[in-house]
């Protein structure tokens, strides 16, 4: 984040869009086209500046392809955002007083869409086949019907990952893939699958797609509140509706993004939390879970300090769940 700040920063006090629109006007080009340079110019820029930050630390073999491809993204970044700066700013113009309103409720629908849909249209009987018979299975269905979740059959993917899903609107599927069906202990499988009844029982996705749509509304209310402070910081135009502010607009998104992605990591972090609660409640598996964590774990320190957790975690950290289905094992001995 402090990178693309300081790129913004750099790009809007070179002045190096003012001239670009100059330019442009005295060769009698269109507004778009100008609109459509500096909103390239000025993303295509902030991407190269994070561009070594994106390569691979493995050694000097990976680096050239690792470069070609972070190059290749800028290119795609900068396109996007010489598609992106005509149509923003055209709206800018035809509404000047509710265009904030008018792309955040676009930008907040389209999010809700992608985040909700796809698991409320994942309901009821699936095209797969069932999980083979056996103790895991017996395991699942007593669980089931324990927590009444409205699911009758448990389904296999055919993926090899290690992965489970409890997902619906009203009738809910449950399905586990091939590699942790084949990998996974009864006892783990038992607590895995009770964890997302968790999550399923108490709405998580749905209030993960209400959180994402809120930071997608709010980012297009928050540059247009923020433009005029932003600008005075970066030594920028401060008409909104000059493309040389460009560098200004990508400032205050990449902070409220980062800030709605800290709200977000939040979230996920305590809705975890509550899900291990309700595994271990209704799974009563400590061990099946503390195996499902390490199954989990992704490498990143076990135990950070809560600045880094709050930071850089979009999970709970590895010691404070292990420590937690330990804690609940021990309160419920036998």
């Amino acid at each position: 984040m402090a990178v693309a700040l300081l790129a913004a920063w750099a790009i809007a006090r070179s002045g190096l869009l003012e001239r670009m629109v100059e330019r442009l006007k005295a060769a009698g080009r269109p507004r778009w086209m100008a609109e459509a340079a500096c909103g390239g110019a000025a993303a295509g820029l902030v991407a190269l500046a994070l561009t070594p930050f994106a390569l691979t630390p493995a050694g000097a073999p990976a680096l050239l392809p690792a470069l070609i491809l972070s190059l290749r993204q800028d290119a795609v970044l900068s396109l996007m955002g010489a598609v992106a700066a005509p149509l923003l700013y055209g709206v800018m113009r035809l509404a000047p007083r509710l265009w904030a309103p008018l792309l955040g409720g676009l930008a907040a629908t389209l999010v809700f869409a992608a985040a909700w849909l796809p698991f409320a249209r994942a309901s009821g009987p699936a095209n797969l086949p069932p999980v083979p018979a056996g103790a895991a299975r017996a395991g699942l269905l007593d669980l089931i019907a324990q927590t009444h979740l409205p699911a009758s059959e448990i389904y296999l993917t055919p993926t090899l990952t290690l992965d489970a899903d409890v997902t619906g609107l009203g009738a809910a599927r449950v399905s586990v893939s091939r590699g942790l069906w084949e990998a996974a202990s009864p006892e783990e499988l038992r607590a895995s699958i009770g964890h997302l009844i968790g999550h399923y029982v108490h709405h998580d996705q749905l209030w993960i797609a209400v959180l994402l749509a809120a930071v997608a509304l709010g980012l297009f209310v928050a540059v247009r509140a923020l433009h005029a402070p932003a600008a005075r910081l970066l030594g920028a135009p401060d008409d909104i509706a000059n493309p040389a502010g460009a560098p200004v607009l990508i400032a205050v998104a990449v902070l409220w993004i980062s800030a709605g992605v800290i709200a977000d990591h939040a979230l996920i972090r305590w809705i975890n939390v509550r899900a291990d609660q309700y595994s271990l409640d209704h799974a009563r598996e400590p061990d099946g879970l503390a195996v499902a964590l390490l199954h989990e774990w992704r490498g990143e320190d076990p135990d950070p300090t809560p600045l880094q957790e709050a930071l850089f975690y979009d999970h709970p950290s590895l010691r404070g769940r292990l420590l937690h289905a330990m804690s609940w094992k021990a309160a419920h001995p036998g």
